[in-house]
Parts: C-alpha cells; sequence; structure tokens
C-alpha cells in the first residue's frame, strides 16, 4: 500500500469546480458588502443632517431670545 500525498490547497485552487464556486462566491459578498456600505453611507447622512437641524434650531432660538 503506498500513501497519497496531496496538497489540500493546490489541489482545491486548480479544482474548477471550486474556482467557479469560489467566483460566485466572491460576486454574492461584494454584493452584500456594496449593499451594506450604501446604507452605512445613508445612515451617516440622516445622522449628519438631523444634528445640522439640531444646531440651526438651538441656534434659531437663541437668535430670538438676543432680539
Amino acid at each position: 500500500m503506498t500513501a497519497l500525498n496531496i496538497d489540500r490547497n493546490s489541489f482545491n485552487e486548480h479544482e474548477e469546480h471550486y474556482k467557479s464556486l469560489q467566483k460566485y462566491i466572491h460576486a454574492v459578498l461584494d454584493k452584500v458588502f456594496d449593499e451594506t456600505n450604501k446604507a452605512a453611507i445613508q445612515k451617516r447622512e440622516v445622522v449628519k443632517e438631523t444634528k445640522l437641524s439640531t444646531q440651526s434650531k438651538k441656534i434659531k432660538l437663541k437668535a430670538m431670545k438676543l432680539i
């Protein structure tokens, strides 16, 4: 009986099924990360606009008290 020595990494990296699965998973993850990034940007914009609005209202109230 002879031992079969297979390097799992090189075997998997050159396997066509592995390559196609890897390509598919990367494409799906790219979409997930793109959508997550877009959602985070939108959330930051909402928070920024809310803070600006609050600051603007405070400034207007202070200005009204001075008049």
